[in-house]
């Protein structure tokens, strides 16, 4: 799908600030913020905070823009792009300097780094088990213009470069299905317990880059694992988020001993609440929805991607994700929720799958050209006023 760019004189750009609500006619009610030292045991119940979203008119003229901000590979670069790039969370990343990594590259081992203009310019790694070298499944964090934090799933390991060179490796906990930056540069990894000796089965782990996992937390993950699968993103003003992936329920933690309160949504039928996989999914029957990113504004607006069955779905043959593939079966469902009151402001359709760059509100899709290589396309999504 081809989104439009638009220039910022055509649209009213919203940004609120947390103390300045009342241009959506919305009162914030009085939060007490949970801090270091006041924990509820992680129970949400203790601090009675479960709060319901809601679809409601309160912003009739606000919407949602998706402008493109880069188109990232070529023809004759030197290592492709992954067809399946745009299922899996953290493989692009920005540097400050506006130059671009990708670490979905076909074959592993790699990660590609383009200029401003989205032209590779050289390539990080090679592919293997030693120093300076990696697996198939890469996750990318940037920190600065000179710090990238690589997490390799196929040898669980998360790998400090400075100026592209391997500085540091520790021992990760899991095979991480989402991660996140906190404040202070640890990560935040969420995915599959490793089954090794000393290895926490807790569903969260914080990792140091430079001491590796500090503490788990999350109560123990049930055995099924498809079935416990969860995301987390960074707090704008501390602390984090965590949800789980076949429920549209938001847990909202000021630190790993304090779960502060949860968002809820249900009653809206492309995320049903009796959401789970199935043996026949994606073949004769639709795929179950699934909660894929979310994202806290500096404003206090919490953005949501969930990927949904394409409105136009058939039953057909499995394939291996790839952008025509995305496009035909699945969507993304993006809503821009009020923390504060659970009123959804906006929300927006987008006919293929979304990605989250690590480290910041932009996201990422994948793109077929002629040649039958892959582009990315990345966009910054924007709350608007029309």
């Amino acid at each position: 799908m081809q989104v439009k760019p638009r220039r910022d004189n055509e649209v009213t750009v919203l940004r609120f600030r947390r103390a300045d609500h009342l241009r959506l006619g919305v009162a914030f009610p009085l939060l007490v913020w949970s801090v270091g030292g006041c924990g509820n045991d992680g129970n949400p119940e203790a601090a009675n905070a479960v709060r319901q979203v809601l679809d409601t008119d309160e912003c009739p003229e606000c919407s949602i823009d998706l402008v493109e901000v880069a188109r990232l590979g070529a023809d004759d670069d030197s290592a492709s792009i992954r067809p399946d790039v745009s299922v899996w969370p953290c493989m692009v990343a920005r540097f400050p300097d506006q130059r671009w990594a990708v670490s979905g590259l076909v074959g592993g081992g790699q990660i590609g780094v383009y200029d401003s203009g989205g032209s590779m310019v050289h390539t990080i790694g090679r592919f293997g088990q030693g120093p300076g070298e990696y697996g198939t499944d890469l996750h990318i964090v940037v920190e600065s213009d000179e710090v990238v934090l690589v997490a390799d799933n196929s040898y669980q390991r998360l790998t400090t470069l400075l100026d592209g060179e391997a500085v540091s490796t520790v021992h990760l906990p899991r095979r991480i299905q989402s991660l996140a930056l906190l404040e202070g540069g640890q990560l935040l990894v969420h995915g599959r317990p490793s089954g090794l000796e000393g290895d926490s089965d807790d569903r969260f782990s914080v990792v140091d880059p430079d001491a590796g996992e500090v503490r788990s937390f999350g109560g123990v993950a049930t055995d099924l694992a498809d079935q416990d699968q969860w995301v987390v993103s960074s707090g704008a003003h501390g602390g984090f988020w965590a949800a789980s992936g076949w429920k549209y329920e938001l847990h909202r933690w000021a630190h790993a001993d304090s779960l502060e309160y949860m968002l809820v949504r249900d009653g809206v039928d492309w995320f049903p609440m009796n959401n789970a996989p199935s043996d026949d999914m994606y073949v004769s029957e639709p795929p179950p929805s699934w909660l894929a990113h979310v994202w806290e504004s500096s404003d206090g607006l919490l953005w949501t991607y969930s990927l949904v069955p394409d409105e136009e779905w058939a039953p057909g043959p499995p394939e291996r994700p790839n952008p025509a593939w995305n496009e035909r079966v699945l969507d993304t469902m993006v809503e821009v929720i009020e923390t504060a009151s659970g009123r959804v402001l906006a929300q927006l359709r987008f006919e293929n799958t979304l990605a989250p760059v690590c480290a910041s509100d932009m996201m990422y899709t994948a793109e077929e050209v002629a040649s039958g290589d892959v582009r990315v396309v990345v966009f910054q999504p924007r709350l608007v006023l029309r």
